[in-house]
């Protein structure tokens, strides 16, 4: 059995530690009690490849964190992958081009941009249009993001 010193569900210290009135001396560190309100000191059993921080305390027991790894956003989709999204999403592309054509910038401007929506083949994350469209149909950058995303499983 080993002792750890606990505080939530985040693994201070390994034992062996020292207390007195004001303190826990850990190998590798002092902890002023005043300042790790919540404490406790457990005995356990430690996994072979235990760390601390490698570990966390969730109930009663030692476990590895669960990591979340973010999905990356795709650079681009292609251009099936983004009407698809956005029809499950609840648009139509004549909605999108609705869309376009209520966008504030000089009838050129809006002519490009038609053209760029029709006849492209690929849809890039960066590209200004995708960031307006995006803020026109109610969506912040992490929805576009989210958007991509799910596109690029279609």
């Amino acid at each position: 059995m080993t002792q750890l010193l606990i505080q939530g569900a985040t693994i201070l210290a390994q034992g062996p530690f020292e207390m007195d009135a004001d303190s826990i001396k850990a190998a590798d560190a002092i902890y002023p009690k005043h300042v790790i309100s919540g404490w406790s000191m457990v005995d356990v059993e430690l996994p072979a490849d235990f760390s601390v921080g490698g570990y966390e305390w969730a109930n009663g027991l030692v476990k590895k964190p669960v990591v979340v790894v973010p999905e990356t956003v795709p650079a681009e989709v292609t251009r099936r992958q983004a009407l698809q999204q956005l029809r499950i999403e609840g648009f139509t592309e004549d909605q999108i081009i609705a869309k376009i054509n209520e966008l504030p910038i000089p009838q050129l401007q809006k002519d490009l941009a038609l053209i760029e929506f029709r006849e492209s083949q690929v849809f890039e994350r960066k590209r200004p249009l995708v960031s307006q469209l995006g803020a026109m149909l109610g969506k912040d950058a992490a929805g576009i993001d989210a958007m991509f995303i799910a596109a690029a499983k279609l």
